[in-house]
């Protein structure tokens, strides 16, 4: 009774505070139904549902398919996560939109977007219709409600039951652990204690269906004669009781029938050394394998991908600062600057000719002369898209690179006397000069490649989008190297051709 009159008064206050969206061809009644319970916690699975009505009908479109069209989804930088459930009423001719929505911390209205896919109306409505419904409207609760933290330092909250089941036979067993309940989809991964076993995980699942978890984590188990596994605990924050809670699995064991221990004559330690060893084998049977040293460094270096990438990274950056620290300070003042003179201007270009030496100034007024005065230069945006001279066309990876070989040979001709060794340390510091930015960049994503497989490792449950975030990186910075790294050259104060 108690339970029907609460009802009743929600359903009056849902009305009370429900929305009517005129779109002039017909009328939207949207009735939302907010949680009544105080305080939601961060995380916390926070339940919001709208039924939403069609009024007024004049477009000659069908109810449902006009209720098809409608889109709802939750809105603001507080939402961490949501799931949706959506079911038209063909009798009522009503659409129900259930939400299930992951807040963070703070004032929030719960506030909703609501429109019209237009995609399949184009060909009933006009353009001006069609723009109206597209429009996005606002549905948020009256009055703020406050998300509070969780007061206990935990990454596990909603409300659990845990259920442990064990099932052996014949020295091999099968233990299932299941979590089920209402929360936050995040449960602990678990490592089992076995008495007399060994054990290994052969599967861990979770599914998270509207706010509702349900998790199961298998565990392979060999033993011999008995075996006990000791319980396992799970603490998690309860948002419905305020507090933290502990819920723990009770001890399992396998033993042998009463009625046999009698009859079997016991084993002696090597037999019971070599029967478990057997049943370890079936267990673990990759240990066993016999694999060749080409493989044995395979798997190694899968295994510990996360420590030799971030290790390769951070020691090409390292050396690269290192090394260009050392070498600057066995060059000269003068081959420095000529190294630290950037050409992606017509005007760095000119900058070359107070270093030029004698034998050298033909060649490189014969290149101005060609570029700047007798030739067509086709640009857009301020950059030069190629420079055309009589039959011959110059793109800017070929000016750039013709520039830079007049450099070094400017800076070849500075060193043309130091000793071998001063010689290599001067071409060291000029290729890490022209490349540092390349190289830093491509020690940054070997880091982050590495960091992204540690938690991969650690966090199976959460491969696939963390592939897909390697992915990504991976393909930015691809993006990154051949556009915003493709060389250029400004010509603000260079004559155009028109």
């Amino acid at each position: 009774m108690l339970r029907k009159i609460s009802a009743i008064l929600l359903l009056i206050i849902a009305f009370a505070h429900g929305y009517q969206i005129d779109y002039k061809l017909f009328r939207l009644e949207v009735i939302p139904f907010y949680p009544a319970k105080a305080p939601l916690y961060e995380k916390e699975p926070v339940f919001v549902r709208f039924d939403v009505h069609i009024k007024q009908n004049k477009t000659g479109i069908k109810k449902e398919i006009l209720l098809k069209s409608i889109k709802i989804k939750p809105y603001g930088e507080k939402v961490i996560s949501y799931s949706q459930k959506r079911h038209i009423h063909p009798e009522e001719k009503k659409l129900t939109v259930k939400n299930v929505v992951y807040y963070k911390t703070g004032y929030n209205r719960l506030r909703f977007l609501l429109w019209f896919d237009t995609k399949k109306l184009k060909n009933f409505l006009s353009q001006e219709t069609l723009k109206l419904l597209s429009k996005e409207n606002v549905l948020e609760n009256k009055q703020a409600v406050y998300i509070s933290e969780i007061p206990y330092d935990t990454p596990y909250i909603g409300s659990f039951d845990i259920n442990m089941q064990l099932k052996g036979k014949k020295g091999i067993a099968t233990l299932t652990i299941e979590i089920t309940g209402k929360g936050f989809p995040h449960v602990p991964d678990y490592r089992l204690i076995v008495k007399n076993g060994t054990s290994k995980k052969i599967g861990f699942s979770i599914d998270s269906s509207m706010g509702y978890i349900k998790s199961v984590q298998k565990f392979k188990i060999s033993y011999l004669e008995e075996m006990e596994v000791l319980p396992v605990t799970f603490r998690f924050f309860d948002p419905y009781q305020g507090k933290m809670r502990e819920i723990k699995t009770k001890t399992l064991r396998i033993t042998p029938p009463v009625n046999t221990k009698k009859q079997i004559k016991p084993l002696s330690e090597e037999e019971k050394t070599r029967l478990y060893i057997k049943k370890f084998k079936h267990l673990h049977p990759e240990l066993f394998e016999e694999i060749s040293p080409y493989e044995k460094l395979l798997n190694f270096l899968l295994h510990y991908r996360h420590h030799i990438l971030i290790s390769a990274g951070l020691i090409l950056i390292v050396s690269l600062v290192f090394l260009k620290r050392l070498t600057e300070k066995y060059i000269s003042p003068s081959v420095r600057e000529i190294a630290r003179l950037e050409l992606k201007s017509i005007d760095g270009f000119k900058k070359l000719y107070r270093y030029l030496p004698e034998k050298h100034m033909e060649e490189y007024l014969s290149i101005i002369d060609r570029l700047t005065f007798r030739s067509e230069i086709k640009q857009l945006k301020g950059r030069i898209l190629y420079i055309k001279s009589g039959e011959e066309k110059f793109t800017p990876e070929k000016i750039i690179k013709t520039f830079e070989e007049i450099k070094w040979k400017i800076i070849d001709e500075h060193i043309r006397r130091s000793s071998k060794k001063k010689r290599i340390i001067t071409r060291l510091y000029y290729l890490l000069g022209r490349y540092s930015d390349a190289v830093f960049s491509l020690g940054f994503l070997i880091v982050i490649t590495g960091f992204i497989q540690f938690f991969i490792r650690n966090f199976p449950q959460h491969t696939e989008p963390l592939i897909l975030i390697n992915i990504a990186v991976i393909v930015a910075f691809l993006f990154y190297m051949g556009i915003f790294r493709k060389k250029s050259i400004k010509v603000s104060d260079v004559r155009t051709a028109e």
